[in-house]
């Protein structure tokens, strides 16, 4: 006989965050039946002892915390370390005293003392390795004892016989260590049984499947960022969180799009314009991950035109030999602002960007722009792009124009530097932040960075470095080598005995 109750269990996850969680207790066999050969043997010295437990006795996937033997009489003076073993097996019966379950094909879930496990008729021992029962196989319970004495503990344990009677527990004591690898090899005692342990099972389920709700299945002129959401599972086992795995019509496979711990998902990164969408959730816990939800798609809007015209785009060299760019827009309308961009070659995939978000003023009369590239240091040619941005993430270039640049030496008279921690580029940024400063003298530089609650999260040692502009990449990686979340982040210069403050935006 089975019974099944539901046990409301709480832990801190990852988060620090207080999460509950049902565990499903089983309770397999009954009766007032005993016997000494299961699961240990308390007059011998070494036993070992295997059992077979039925998938329709259990019946619940997850996670196995907690195994529990019913106890009769007896106490644990001399047979109270115990190594525990579990396995998924698909026998039935074992057919002879060979007939072991191979230990390569068990886990070790426990290896200690039990004797403090005793409480109100039942030896609950909390597994140390959590076993993942898959609630398609039988379970194979094996049991050393390891104690190493002669015992004579007159130890009993509850059992119980399954219809039909077949041979589901198999067992050896003797004086001999037992060898795990060849039971049958050693000098002892062994037998078939028809009645094993009644035993308790405490099971973490994984959840079940979620219910997506938002955007509805086939509905089309979506946002390139919209917002996913779903229901939780229509079961009494929480979630903990939720991977929400995401893919194109143009991608054969689902992509891991994000781990979140609530039910809804804003996605930041733009998608493609008139792109269909297909995506899907499962929630986790741990007793693992649970169902996937039914697949939905979506289709994303029509690609917008970008109201902006750029009449020039053009670059020279200043009197103090800087790149200098300019630009002028006849029209623009919703318009985040522009980005520089610069490389070696004309390929656009190997440019970077070398400018802060130049803001854009949207309006409909004729604007001028410019920038200066103060970190050309070696002859060569250049070339750069102007990257527009619209304020619904769709972006746009122009160029490349070709700089022939040589450097030349100016005397420092020539050129006013003043010391100064510039604007951090791009802003927000992800993962990569370039933190360009200035210094009026040779000064011995550090650069630290704070999260959003003061706590620093990475230094930046430089030494002396001399007058000039310089500039460093933070690539959002802490001390520890952790991606810092999003989020607001403060970075402070120390150059000699001034010190100098920006921010800048993580966001994925």
């Amino acid at each position: 006989m089975r019974k099944a109750f539901l046990l409301l269990i709480s832990f801190i996850n990852g988060c620090g965050l207080l999460t509950l969680c049902y565990a499903n207790l089983i309770s397999i066999g009954t009766g007032n039946y005993r016997d000494l050969y299961f699961p240990v043997h308390s007059k011998a010295v070494y036993s070992y002892s295997q059992q077979i437990y039925y998938q329709n006795e259990i019946n619940y996937k997850g996670k196995i915390t907690k195994l529990s033997f019913r106890h009769y009489s007896g106490d644990f003076e001399n047979t109270n370390h115990w190594c525990i073993y579990m396995g998924h097996t698909e026998k039935t019966e074992f057919n002879n005293t060979r007939d072991w379950v191979q230990i390569n094909n068990l886990i070790q879930v426990f290896d200690g003392d039990v004797s403090n496990y005793l409480s109100e008729g039942w030896l609950t021992i909390p597994l140390t390795n959590q076993f993942d029962y898959n609630n398609n196989s039988n379970l194979v319970i094996a049991v050393v004892e390891l104690t190493e004495l002669s015992n004579d503990d007159n130890l009993y344990f509850n059992i119980y016989t399954k219809v039909n009677s077949p041979y589901t527990g198999i067992y050896y004591y003797g004086s001999n260590y037992p060898s795990l690898s060849y039971p049958s090899s050693m000098t002892g005692n062994y037998g078939c049984l028809n009645y094993i342990c009644q035993i308790g099972l405490e099971i973490i389920s994984p959840p079940g499947k979620p219910r997506l709700i938002l955007p509805y299945n086939g509905e089309d002129n979506i946002s390139i960022t919209p917002t996913l959401s779903w229901d939780l599972p229509v079961t009494v086992d929480t979630a903990q969180g939720y991977k929400l795995f995401l893919k194109s019509e143009f991608e054969e496979e689902y992509t891991l799009y994000d781990q979140i711990t609530i039910q809804s998902h804003n996605i930041m990164e733009p998608l493609d314009y008139e792109t269909t969408y297909y995506w899907k959730v499962l929630a986790y816990n741990e007793g693992g991950e649970g169902p996937f939800s039914d697949e939905w798609h979506f289709i994303t809007i029509e690609d917008p035109p970008l109201s902006l015209e750029i009449n020039h785009f053009f670059a020279y060299i200043s009197n103090i030999n800087k790149v200098n760019l300019q630009w002028t827009s006849q029209t623009e309308i919703n318009l985040s602002g522009y980005y520089i961009l610069r490389s070696t070659n004309k390929d656009l995939s190997e440019a970077h960007i070398i400018s802060p978000l130049i803001n854009a003023t949207n309006t409909s009369q004729p604007k001028t722009y410019s920038y200066t590239d103060y970190e050309l240091n070696d002859s060569g040619i250049y070339y750069y792009w102007l990257q527009y941005n619209g304020l619904d993430g769709t972006i746009g270039f122009n160029g490349p124009i070709e700089v022939i640049y040589e450097t030349i030496l100016i005397p420092n008279s020539d050129i006013l530097l003043i010391t100064s921690l510039d604007n951090v580029y791009p802003n927000p940024f992800n993962p990569i932040a370039y933190i360009p400063y200035t210094l009026e003298s040779k000064s011995e530089v550090k650069i630290y960075i704070y999260n959003a609650r003061g706590q620093m999260i990475k230094t930046f040692d430089l030494g002396i470095q001399d007058k000039g502009h310089h500039r460093i990449i933070w690539d959002g990686i802490d001390e520890d080598g952790t991606l810092c979340s999003n989020g607001i982040y403060n970075i402070v210069m120390r150059a000699g005995r001034s010190s100098f403050q920006r921010k800048a935006v993580l966001k994925k």
